[in-house]
Parts: C-alpha cells; structure tokens; sequence
C-alpha cells in the first residue's frame, strides 16, 4: 500500500505518508476487514453489514465478472439495476466490496504480479432515473480517488446513451485527472476493437465482446454467500 501511495503521489513522500494513514482510518472507519468476512463467518458482530451489503447488491448492480489475458479481473457495474432506497452509504459500501473482490481476484490469479482492477459500466437499457444521486457519484468517485491509488487499470462506460450526458456533465468536474485519463466511453465496433485484443471470449461479458461466453445473468447472493471471495463468479459455475 505504501508503494501505490508514492506512486499515486508522484514520488513526494510526505503526500504518500499523508494518503498512507488516510487509507488505513478509511478502511478501519468503512470496515474492510469486515466486509472480507461477513458472509462466511455469520456472526453477530457483523449482522448489519451483511445486511447492509444483501440490500445493496440484490438487484445484481455489482459484480465480479472475467478476467483479461494477464488476469486483471472486472468489476461490473449494470446502472439500469439501480436499488430503490438504497443510501448513499450502502452505495459506496457495495462499489467498494465489489472492488476489494475484484483486487483480491486479480492478486490471487497473478500470484501478486498484478494489482489493477478494471472497471466496467454497462449503459444497456439505461434512463435517467436509474441515475445515483450526486452525494452517492461523489462518494465513490472521492474513495477511489484518495484510497484506491495505482488500482484501476482502466474505466469503461459502454453503449452510455444520449441521456447520459447530462449526469456525466454534472459529476466529472469532480473526478481528477487521472482518473478521467482512463476513462473510455465505447459502442458498438470500438468494443470489438478494444476487449478483442483484452480478453478472450471465454471470460467475455456479453456486454463486453458479442459472443461472449459468460452468461448475460447471474445470482448476485451466491456471488457473496458461496463464491470464495478472490474468485469472480463465474469460477464458481466452473
């Protein structure tokens, strides 16, 4: 971690040091630890965080699906799966679940070579209200920003419809600079163009690359009851 702070902050050690202990109260204070082990030890301490998580991720918004060539592993996120009610906090707690698993699943695949996730947006069937509210957009873009340095390979947003516009007007003065650099918005044959060289088909979302293998739907309570938690979910059909 202490790496990735002096990276992400240019070499200047007292910014990294600054980052290093904001990191770690962030993670004490939002409960990582917790979160890796809520839902395979069932206990009472940790009784509102998985229910927290369980309302959170039901619809199946989040998700770890695939993994490119070098094994960076894919955090799935379906907008138009937006959950009714749900908090900011909730919000921010399942974007970060989701990314701990997906980091986890990429260090345990590379043996620890490797430690960037992708991020991988999918606008299909998208309308405005499925948007998250500004406070929720800034939450997490501010906690990937200031505590996941060096993590993200790279950002997608695929088939974002016209309406789309108009929220990503309203959050990207927040997201710095680069951040915003590794953000791609693809369609149609810039898809094909960009994950074909990626990914194969068989660790393809259908989203991703037209005849991708891994299937279109998912059980998002077996992603985090059953699958082991450095694993995506479709290693546990395999």
């Amino acid at each position: 971690m202490a790496r990735r702070c002096l990276v992400g902050d240019k070499g200047d050690s007292d910014l990294a040091m600054i980052r290093l202990r904001g990191t770690l109260q962030w993670r004490k204070k939002m409960d990582i630890d917790g979160m890796r082990r809520c839902f395979y030890n069932q206990d009472a301490q940790h009784n509102d965080l998985r229910q927290g998580l369980e309302f959170s991720m039901s619809t199946g918004k989040q998700i770890v699906r695939g993994f490119d060539r070098k094994g960076r592993y894919v955090h799935l996120l379906v907008p138009r799966l937006k959950v009714d009610g749900d908090s900011v906090e909730g919000i921010l707690a399942a974007t970060v679940y989701t990314a701990e698993r997906a980091i986890a699943a990429t260090e345990r695949r590379t043996e620890g070579n490797l430690e960037k996730f992708y991020v991988v947006f999918d606008y299909t069937g998208f309308e405005y209200k499925h948007s998250v509210s500004l406070a929720a957009a800034k939450a997490v873009v501010f906690a990937l920003r200031d505590h996941y340095p060096e993590r993200v390979q790279q950002i997608y947003l695929l088939d974002a419809p016209f309406v789309f516009q108009f929220f990503w007007n309203i959050i990207q003065p927040f997201i710095d600079p680069v951040t915003r650099g590794k953000i791609q918005f693809l369609s149609g044959d810039e898809k094909h163009v960009e994950f074909s060289n990626l990914f194969d088909l068989e660790q393809a979302i259908p989203c991703q690359l037209a005849g991708g293998k891994l299937s279109a739907t998912y059980d998002c309570t077996k992603f985090m009851v059953d699958v082991p938690f450095d694993c995506a979910y479709d290693e546990y059909l395999s």
